[in-house]
């Protein structure tokens, strides 16, 4: 189980869902700080009480999980969102995953995913639930990676390893200015301005195993 306590929010307009997740949350040690009936609720809560993690149902009345995640994503930043679903079509997973969650569970999960799920969010990466298709999932990364060019995913790549720009310049015999030009087209084609975070962004498109990362925390 994870070490880290986390403060979580539930947001799911059934009261009996809310119940049984935070019973599996406190199993594990986190605490709940709040629970939310609608969309609208969840994302006033998201911003009043900041909590690490928010569980997200997609389907909630009033406003939309997909809109909560949109409009926290860009005022909380520092609060994970990952969605609560049952939706496994590939096309309602990607626009969801679009609007900027971190993670997408289904909801048959069991204890030891949801500890997982929690672990990889927490830590910066994304959680798509082993209950997907296949196809779906292949279909996300791929849809992920067509937002770069090959060479940004080049780029992309020697930054995840730890690489110093003149290094990938050596690498791929072209200039630093050139490097810095496609790390700055990324930071904003991504939405993404830390080094760290664009490691997890490549260990996510399966440029660099998550082992290959610079030790120096990236």
């Amino acid at each position: 189980m994870s070490t880290q306590k986390l403060t979580v929010l539930i947001a799911d307009d059934h009261l009996l869902i809310r119940r049984g997740i935070r019973a599996l949350l406190d199993e594990l040690g986190h605490e709940v700080v709040a629970e939310a009936g609608d969309g609208a609720e969840a994302l006033a809560m998201i911003l009043a009480l900041s909590p690490d993690l928010a569980l997200i149902d997609i389907a909630m009345p009033v406003m939309s999980g997909v809109e909560v995640v949109l409009r926290a994503a860009a005022a909380a930043p520092q609060t994970r969102l990952l969605y609560l679903s049952a939706q496994t079509d590939a096309v309602a997973v990607r626009e969801a995953l679009r609007a900027g969650a971190d993670g997408y569970l289904l909801k048959d999960f069991v204890l030891d995913e949801l500890d997982a799920a929690l672990a990889e969010v927490q830590g910066g990466g994304r959680y798509l639930s082993p209950g997907l298709p296949a196809a779906v999932r292949e279909s996300i990364t791929a849809d992920e990676s067509e937002l770069l060019t090959p060479r940004q995913l080049e780029v992309l790549r020697g930054l995840a390893l730890g690489h110093s720009l003149k290094q990938i310049a050596r690498d791929l015999d072209v200039s630093p200015k050139t490097v810095e030009f496609h790390r700055a087209k990324l930071s904003e084609r991504l939405g993404i301005r830390d080094i760290p975070s664009l490691a997890v962004y490549a260990s996510r498109l399966g440029l660099v195993p998550l082992t290959e990362r610079n030790p120096r925390g990236i």
